[in-house]
């Protein structure tokens, strides 16, 4: 079950940069998010 710690790792990266972002009050481009979600999609070597 370690893909699916490594999913809900990858998860929460990506919910803490949003809210980082929102937070800073600098809305995250749909190029940027979507460059953000292809990078978390990456299956990370062990």
């Amino acid at each position: 079950m370690d893909w699916a710690r490594r999913t809900f790792i990858r998860l929460q990266i990506t919910q803490n940069l949003e809210s980082a972002c929102s937070l800073s009050k600098l809305p995250l481009s749909n190029q940027t998010k979507g460059r953000l979600k292809s990078v978390f999609r990456r299956p990370l070597r062990p």
